[in-house]
C-alpha cells in the first residue's frame, strides 16, 4: 500500500500566490517522443470511434459552439414586473447549466439563482422567477417542482424539447422556452445554458451579460478546433486529459467559481464513460477531503478545476495544495477554460471536459452514448 505524507513545503518550492491572469489557456504539449509513446497507449483513432461511437456523439460535441449560438438567439417572452429572487428547477444534465450559472452569477456578485435538485422545498413563491428546465421535457422532479412553484405563486417558465412539462406549461397559459430535442438530454447543455442566461437577462438585470455571452461564443468556436477528434493529442487538451485520468479515479476538485463545472464533469464521467468519479469544492475541502491524501493515494489523479475569478484565499490554499501533493509525488493535473470573460472561462472549460469524458469513454472501449442502468431505474420507477 502506498502512503501519501504531507510534507511541510521545501524552501526550494516557489510560492505562486493566487494571482490568476484571464488569459487563454496556455497548455503545456509534450515533446514529439512523449506523444508518440502517449498516442500508442491511448486509442482514440478514427477507427476505434467508427467502431465504439454508433451514435456519433462526437458530432454532436463538435456542434456545441452552434447549439449555444442557438440557445443564445432564442426568443424569450416573460411578463414584465418586478422580481424578488430567481430560482432554476432541474435534474442530471439539465441541472448542470443552473449550477453553472448560479456560480457564475455568484463570481460576479449578479443576482442570486437558486438550484433546486429533487424535492421542491419553498414557500411564498411570489415575485419569484422559476425556471423549470428539462432537456426531454419528461423528468418527474422537475414536473412536480413546476407546479409546486406555480401553486405558491410563482411565475414559471419551462424551458425543454416538449413532452409533459410542455404540454402543462401550455394547459396553464405558463412561458415555453421551446429547444430542439437532442440525442440525449446531457448533451443538451448549451441550449440549456444559454437559454436559461437569456431569460435571467430579461428579468434582471445582469450588467455586461451582451458582452459575456459574445466572447464565450467566440471562445467555444476556438475551443472547438483544439479539443475535435482530427486534433491529435499533442495539441489536444481534452485528449490529454483523458489519458492522465484513463487508468485511475478522478477526484474533481472546483473553487467556489467553477464548483458546479466540476460535478458536471463527475456526472460526464458516469454517463460518457461509465466511469467512478468523486467532485468536491473549495472552500469545504479544505476542512475535510484533503486529510485523505495523507492515507493511501494510489489509484487517484487529483483534477483542479482554476478560473480567474476563484476567491483570493481560495486560490492561495489550492495553490498550497498543490505543491504539498507534488512534494509528496502524487500527479496532480490542472485545467482552465480560455476566453476574455468569466462566462468565456466557464463554459470553455466545460467544453474541455465534456469532450475529455468522451475520449475517455472511446479509451476505456465504452459506447458513449447508451446509459442502460439509468433506462432501467427509470422504467422501473414510472
Amino acid at each position: 500500500m502506498t502512503k501519501c505524507t504531507l510534507h511541510p513545503l521545501p524552501s526550494y518550492l516557489p510560492s505562486s500566490g493566487s494571482s490568476l491572469k484571464r488569459t487563454q489557456r496556455l497548455a503545456a504539449r509534450p515533446n514529439s517522443v512523449t506523444c508518440g509513446v502517449m498516442e500508442l497507449q491511448f486509442n482514440v483513432s478514427s477507427a476505434r470511434i467508427s467502431r465504439l461511437d454508433r451514435s456519433k456523439v462526437h458530432l454532436v460535441y463538435a456542434s456545441w459552439p452552434r447549439l449555444a449560438e442557438e440557445g443564445a438567439r432564442v426568443a424569450v417572452e416573460i411578463p414584465s414586473k418586478e422580481y424578488t429572487r430567481a430560482v432554476y428547477i432541474g435534474m442530471g444534465g439539465s441541472a448542470s447549466a443552473g449550477d453553472i450559472i448560479s456560480d457564475w452569477l455568484k463570481s460576479r456578485r449578479g443576482p442570486k439563482l437558486e438550484v433546486e435538485k429533487g424535492t421542491f422545498q419553498h414557500s411564498g413563491m411570489r415575485g419569484a422567477l422559476v425556471l423549470a428546465c428539462s432537456a426531454s421535457g419528461n423528468t418527474s422532479e422537475t414536473i412536480e417542482g413546476a407546479k409546486s412553484a406555480l401553486q405558491r405563486g410563482a411565475t414559471l417558465v419551462s424551458i425543454c424539447s416538449g413532452g409533459r412539462l410542455e404540454e402543462f406549461a401550455r394547459k396553464n397559459g405558463l412561458y415555453v422556452v421551446k429547444i430542439p430535442r437532442g440525442s440525449a438530454p446531457r448533451y443538451s447543455l448549451p441550449h440549456l445554458l444559454y437559454s436559461a442566461l437569456k431569460v435571467l437577462g430579461k428579468a434582471f438585470e445582469i450588467n455586461g451579460l451582451e458582452e459575456e455571452v459574445d466572447d464565450s461564443l467566440r471562445a467555444l468556436r476556438e475551443t472547438r478546433t483544439e479539443i475535435e477528434v482530427s486534433t491529435p493529442i499533442g495539441r489536444n487538451p481534452s485528449k490529454r486529459l483523458a489519458a492522465s485520468i484513463l487508468n485511475s479515479v478522478p477526484k474533481i476538485y472546483g473553487s467556489t467559481v467553477t464548483r458546479g463545472v466540476a460535478f458536471r464533469f463527475k456526472n460526464a464521467l458516469n454517463e460518457n464513460a461509465k466511469k467512478h468519479a468523486f467532485a468536491d469544492s473549495t472552500p469545504e475541502l479544505f476542512h475535510n477531503e484533503i486529510e485523505a491524501w495523507d492515507g493511501d493515494s494510489k489509484g487517484f489523479t487529483p483534477v483542479f478545476l482554476r478560473h480567474s475569478r476563484e476567491p483570493h484565499n481560495e486560490g492561495r490554499r489550492i495553490d498550497s495544495m498543490i505543491r504539498m501533493l507534488r512534494a509528496s509525488r502524487v500527479k496532480t493535473v490542472e485545467e482552465r477554460g480560455s476566453g476574455e470573460t468569466p462566462l468565456g472561462e466557464l463554459s470553455t472549460l466545460t467544453y474541455l471536459l465534456d469532450f475529455a469524458s468522451y475520449y475517455v469513454a472511446i479509451a476505456s472501449g465504452s459506447d458513449p452514448y447508451p446509459t442502460p442502468l439509468l433506462d432501467v431505474l427509470k422504467r422501473g420507477a414510472d
